[in-house]
């Protein structure tokens, strides 16, 4: 049987009407000639859906700016690992800078490894071959590009299957339009713009991992089509590019390749049953050497084909809940036990949370649950897949019937295998004991495949339909879910990227959020005042302590309760009385937070420091002069951006302490600091005056404040 035979069995099949490959049977719409038109109306409809696609990425990509070399917060952290790893592989080594992993560093015999697999550092390998200028500031380069590989995966995807269900029709009007809404529902419309919200090594892998599972489906799709030793060779790079960015993606399609080139080698159909046959076992190959590959690198790091050694990890030895999980968990937190939990959380349909205030949509108000009595190691908030992605999950129900029903020559090396290799790139999220909404990328490549079976199969049927309220039907109802899609990822990420690099970008979005919300007249119980803060408080309520001296978000996260808005300034005058100060110390500022810290000055003999004590434990600050009748100023400020306050005393003292911090096994506290002056008897006895000088409150503060009623 010939592959245009097949073709046309495909077409009775999942259509419900005869379909024949002559233009004649066609609408009118679809009697344009084939070939340069089609090509035409195709690149049409993919730029038309790459730069719908384009415009939300971009936005959360660089912040609603112009920031091409944007990091996920100001320090870096997590944004720079695979520069680290880059300069690493310059020299042949795997391991990394001891300690520039924070606690996401394996410490195995006085070496530490990164347990991301190195794509996006040999990536980065040409440029900084020839400049460190841009070391620790590529990500987001980085997942621009592999957004751009998304858009041509997806794009040959698409086009790679109509032509494998209908080879000879030329395309139509309707099908052009479904093609380029889809592209933008996938680029731009879907987890991909979660993702983009936030440009560290978390983020990256998946989006390169989503980026060559779509093209090794892609290439898998078309080998059924038009056998060649380049696509086999497009297929292992594909492979090798997946496995080498996130193991349980490359895994996976490494295996489907596998099967697709048993099925080559022991049953070829087609026109060229030989030439298939010989393509086989080189498939086979493309899928093995990546996976042998990646197992040599995983077992050079921790003598193990695809696993990490967890006890190992700094952050294990730091966190008692992570310790806790291991030994309720037989040593690992990855299992069986999971799978209730996963599939609860990933796929219930209520998984997303409308507000009355801006964006108006966000992830559930608590973090994931446990279900089935599982021990979880972490959870944070959690989107669901039906309730973030809905058009692709009901394009991926009929996808897959499509799929399952379809009986034509090579659909099991086209669309059934692939389709499998598909899923199980999500199958390892589902038994691992850790939820956030960023893993739920994982079912992208499953979703991604099914609705392009699907689409393409509606297009059809649509196409051939006489009833014009079909064809915009089809349009309208994939226009909506796209831009839902883009709609509600956009409002996730939004906040998402702001809490994570606070500073400037928290004040702006805070500012935005009461603006935009006033406007609607949705700011009830936004904003409320009080005189200190509790341990957590309502999802993105902002709470104002005190008179404006300071301001925090309530992000719902568990691990982290409250993030600083802003903090008043303080500022203390000291001066030394005509007959110049007495040896002796006053304190000056209390910090209560995790660890209470007392500021406090010191004089002796004609000079003065600061002493910071924490507990039973002093740190002196270096001594500044401190003449008869002289005045110096103490201020302290916050920056919010690495969470720290910075104390300020004369032109020379400069120091920091934490503004929030934890211990590992106790939610991330935020540490609220207060004038604690010495009264008029110890002044007098250590001859000094100590005054407070007035600071401006925080601008937004006061407004919020006056907006809200509550002056």
């Amino acid at each position: 049987m010939t592959l245009d035979i097949a073709s046309r069995r495909a077409d009775a099949i999942v259509s419900p009407t005869p379909s024949s490959t002559g233009a004649a049977s066609m609408p009118k719409e679809a009697t344009a000639p084939s070939g340069g038109a089609d090509r035409l109306l195709m690149r049409r409809s993919i730029l038309g859906g790459a730069g719908a696609g384009f415009a939300p990425f971009i936005l959360v990509l660089w912040n609603l700016g112009v920031d091409p070399l944007r990091l996920a917060a100001d320090h870096g952290f997590a944004s720079n690992f695979y520069d680290f790893q880059a300069r690493r592989l310059f020299h042949g080594h795997l391991s990394m800078p001891a300690y520039s992993l924070g606690i996401e560093g394996f410490v195995i015999d006085g070496r530490t490894f990164m347990y991301f697999p190195p794509f996006p550092a040999i990536l980065r390998m040409p440029i900084m071959l020839v400049t460190d200028r841009f070391d620790g500031r590529l990500t987001a380069v980085s997942m621009l590009t592999a957004w751009v590989g998304l858009v041509i995966a997806a794009s040959s995807l698409i086009w790679t299957t109509r032509r494998f269900f209908r080879p000879h029709d030329p395309v139509s009007r309707t099908e052009a339009i479904s093609f380029g809404v889809l592209l933008a529902a996938i680029t731009g419309g879907s987890t991909v713009v979660f993702l983009a919200a936030l440009p560290w090594v978390y983020h990256e892998v998946y989006m390169w991992a989503t980026t060559f599972a779509v093209g090794a489906l892609a290439c898998l799709v078309t080998l059924a089509r038009r056998p060649s030793w380049r696509l086999v060779a497009a297929t292992g790079g594909c492979v090798a590019g997946a496995i080498l960015t996130r193991t349980t993606t490359g895994w996976a399609m490494a295996l489907c390749t596998v099967a697709v080139g048993t099925v080559m080698c022991v049953s070829p159909p087609g026109p060229t049953p030989q030439r298939v046959r010989r393509l086989g076992p080189a498939l086979i190959v493309a899928g093995l050497v990546p996976l042998a590959v990646a197992v040599a690198i995983n077992w050079a790091k921790f003598r193990h084909p695809f696993m990490f050694p967890l006890e190992h990890q700094v952050w294990t030895g730091k966190s008692a809940r992570r310790r806790l999980a291991l030994r309720l968990n037989r040593g690992t937190i990855t299992g069986p036990q999971f799978f209730e939990s996963t599939l609860v959380n990933y796929f219930r349909p209520n998984g997303i949370r409308f507000t009355r205030w801006f964006p108006f949509v966000s992830l559930p108000a608590d973090a994931a649950r446990s279900h089935g009595g599982a021990f979880l190691d972490q959870t944070y908030r959690t989107g669901s897949v039906p309730a973030f992605l809905p058009v692709f999950v009901l394009l991926s129900v009929w996808g897959s019937i499509v799929i399952v029903r379809t009986r034509v020559a090579g659909w099991i090396r086209a669309l059934l295998i692939p389709a499998i290799g598909a899923l199980a790139v999500g199958g390892g999220v589902m038994f691992y004991g850790y939820l956030a909404y960023r893993y739920t990328s994982e079912f992208l490549p499953f979703l991604v495949f099914a609705s392009v079976v699907a689409t393409v199969d509606l297009a059809g049927r649509a196409t051939r339909s006489t009833q014009r309220r079909s064809k915009l039907a089809l349009a309208a109802a994939l226009s909506v879910g796209a831009a839902y899609g883009a709609v509600a990822n956009v409002a996730v990420a939004l906040p998402a990227a702001a809490t994570t690099a606070r500073g400037p970008a928290l004040l702006t979005y805070v500012d935005w959020q009461a603006r935009i919300s006033d406007l609607t007249g949705s700011t009830d119980d936004l904003v409320v005042r009080s005189d200190d803060l509790p341990l957590d408080g309502p999802t993105d309520q902002i709470r104002i302590v005190g008179d404006c001296d300071g301001m925090y978000l309530a992000t719902g996260d568990q691990y982290e309760p409250w993030v600083t808005v802003g903090v008043r300034d303080l500022a203390v005058s000291v001066t030394a009385s005509a007959d110049g100060a007495r040896d002796g110390w006053v304190p000056i500022l209390e910090v209560d937070g995790a660890t209470h810290r007392t500021v406090m000055i010191e004089t002796e003999r004609d000079r003065i420091r600061l002493r910071i004590a924490e507990g039973l434990v002093f740190y002196p600050t270096e001594w500044i002069e401190f003449p008869p009748g002289r005045t110096l100023t103490f201020r302290m400020s916050v920056d919010t951006a690495y969470d720290r306050f910075w104390l300020e005393f004369g032109d020379v003292t400069r120091e920091k302490i934490d503004a929030a911090e934890t211990n590992g096994n106790a939610p991330r506290q935020i540490a609220l600091p207060s004038l604690s002056l010495p009264d008029d008897v110890s002044q007098a006895l250590l001859d000094v005056s100590v005054q407070q000088v007035a600071t401006p409150p925080l601008e937004l503060c006061q407004r919020l404040l006056d907006d809200a009623g509550l002056e």
